[in-house]
């Protein structure tokens, strides 16, 4: 069975991509909640969900040493609004986000 790592996983769109994969796999998902609900995900063996936030180098350093298959990053903010009126949150999220990601999936 492959291991699944979601970032953004109660989204819209995370929590429909994360809902399918319980169906044969083990997912972790990493969400801070800010849009997403953690209620859209179906309650499952397979699921470990995680409140946090993927600019935590600390836990998302915790989380790669489980050694996924597979990540898909989804943690976004998307909204060109509040991009504008939150500049450093979305620059923090949106890029350093990303790169605290693939540099902790490099080293695990």
């Amino acid at each position: 069975m492959a291991n699944y790592l979601v970032t953004g996983g109660a989204g819209f769109i995370g929590s429909n991509l994360v809902n399918d994969l319980l169906k044969e796999r083990y997912v972790v998902v990493i969400d801070n909640c800010s849009m997403g609900k953690v209620e859209n995900l179906n309650a499952s063996p397979n699921l470990e969900f995680i409140k946090g936030d993927v600019t935590d180098q600390v836990l998302v350093e915790k989380i790669l040493r489980k050694k996924f298959d597979y990540i898909f990053h989804l943690i976004a903010i998307a909204s060109v609004a509040d991009s504008v009126e939150r500049l450093v949150e979305t620059h923090q999220v949106n890029f350093d986000g990303v790169f605290q990601l693939l540099k902790g999936a490099r080293k695990y």
